[in-house]
């Protein structure tokens, strides 16, 4: 069986040919970042191939100028014989950032204008928001029900159609129209076939709307609360 030996941890391990550098570095108990388990999408499990060959795959993960160095992916790279790879210090784990070990980074600082003008123009459309409606006052002529007359304003006010009422908002309507002045937020849902009211509250005061930002990693994810802007 093939002979891997990795330095500068001097550890060696026997494994059968067709086997990728980064289980043969598992298996000799040799620490090597791979944030995406092996999948060759984190670009961390560099190694360089100090004697020997292997069978690697090319890797956009690399620059031309680590690939000319003899850099490869442990995760990409099949054993072929006996083979001597060393493992870099960015190459482990917990290791300092570039910048951090004296590397060159380049950092872009943009002011809230450069930003705007780099991102395409677009508008918010949220499934689900709360808008200040005005409903007219029943009198002797117009003596529709509370949710004709919000239907109504939605519609000519709004260009909301056909809104439904879900029942906790229709319980909660004639209060809301009263106590408000004929000034309620509604909450309106438009993600179904159909726009439905689920919630009125007098006053017609909307608060801001919030949305969740969520960031997927090879390793982790991220979430936040946030007031989305047009800009």
């Amino acid at each position: 069986m093939p002979k891997v030996t990795f330095q500068p941890d001097d550890t060696s391990v026997d494994v059968r040919i067709g086997e990728n550098l980064l289980r043969a570095a598992m298996a000799a108990d040799v620490a090597v970042t791979a944030s995406c388990g092996g999948g060759g999408t984190c670009g961390k499990c560099r190694m360089i191939v100090d004697s020997g060959s292997v069978d690697s795959a090319v890797s956009s993960k690399l620059s031309a100028e680590q690939t000319a160095a003899g850099y490869i992916l442990g995760c990409k790279s099949l054993v072929t014989g006996d083979v001597v790879v060393r493992i870099p210090p960015e190459s482990r784990p917990g290791a300092a950032p570039a910048a951090a070990r004296g590397g060159r980074t380049h950092n872009v600082t943009l002011s809230a204008e450069e930003h705007r003008e780099r991102l395409p123009e677009f508008a918010l459309a949220p499934a689900v928001r709360t808008i200040p409606v005005i409903v007219p006052a029943p009198d002797l002529a117009d003596n529709a029900s509370d949710a004709a007359r919000l239907a109504g304003a939605l519609r000519r006010d709004h260009g909301i159609d056909d809104a439904s009422f879900e029942l906790e908002a229709l319980r909660a309507l004639p209060a809301a129209l009263r106590d408000g002045g004929w000034t309620v937020a509604v909450r309106v849902d438009e993600t179904g076939c159909a726009p439905r009211v689920t919630g009125v509250r007098g006053g017609g005061t909307v608060a801001a709307d919030l949305a969740v930002a969520v960031d997927v990693g090879t390793t982790s994810v991220e979430a936040a609360l946030v007031v989305p802007t047009s800009t």
